[in-house]
């Protein structure tokens, strides 16, 4: 196996490894679909740490994308591209953990001994966490850091069918909160920029509202570097493919 390392200069990055990324994400295995996806990875990749060397390997359905970092004491780190929140497992597809076992033993030889690995969005009991366990258990100590609760709403059938599937309390404040916002001359606006332009004015519109809000107060929301970056970038990729939604 030779590995293949990609850099920043390669940007937009290769169509085949992100078509084949795109389509190993398992929306029914992943707590966060989203952000395994390049749009989320690279992006953050980009904004918070752009100098680091990417590892990334393929086969017809299957991905491994790994940052090189170095911890303080030399030893080398592989890590996921957003390394921040950790939401998106960078391990996708059936042959993942293959892959990760290939390119460790060719790693070990090359660095002289194995790489750290930080690893997101890794279920634990999960099928995935036990290929890992499979895999890397005889090589690693394998620390799991505490779960955190993540949930979603589904949005099928639209607001009204949302509704209905929530309790009379919530609904009876969401018409009351609504009824509240109207008075106050609030509206709300959907956007769907499709090119880099029209993403650049709605995020600019972004920027406004989050500046006179308590994390633009606070100076700790998207209006801050690196945050500010990451985010601007995330808008552009997804106007690029057609899915950008901003409300």
């Amino acid at each position: 196996m030779e590995l293949e390392y990609i850099t920043e200069e390669e940007s937009p990055w290769r169509p085949e490894l992100c078509r084949i990324w795109e389509q190993s994400v398992d929306l029914a295995a992943q707590p966060d679909p989203f952000c395994c996806a390049p749009v989320w990875q690279l992006s953050a990749h980009r904004a918070f740490a752009p100098g680091r060397r990417v590892l990334a390997q393929h086969t017809e359905d299957s991905v491994l994308v790994l940052a090189e970092a170095f911890l303080s004491s030399g030893q080398p780190l592989l890590t996921s591209l957003e390394a921040h929140w950790l939401f998106g497992c960078p391990l996708l597809g059936p042959d993942a953990i293959g892959l990760l076992a290939e390119a460790l033993a060719v790693m070990s030889h090359g660095y002289g001994h194995l790489p750290a690995l930080l690893l997101g969005g890794i279920v634990p009991g999960s099928r995935r966490a036990r290929e890992l366990y499979a895999c890397c258990e005889s090589l690693f100590t394998i620390y799991l850091a505490g779960e955190c609760i993540q949930a979603g709403a589904s949005l099928e059938g639209g607001l009204d069918s949302f509704l209905s599937r929530r309790s009379a309390n919530l609904r009876s404040k969401w018409r009351k909160s609504f009824r509240r916002a109207a008075d106050r001359g609030v509206t709300f606006e959907r956007s769907c920029p499709t090119d880099t332009a029209g993403a650049d004015a709605v995020y600019a519109r972004m920027l406004a509202v989050e500046q006179r809000s308590w994390k633009g107060v606070g100076h700790c929301g998207m209006t801050e570097s690196p945050a500010r970056e990451f985010y601007a970038d995330m808008i552009r990729r997804l106007a690029a493919q057609g899915t950008a939604r901003v409300m």
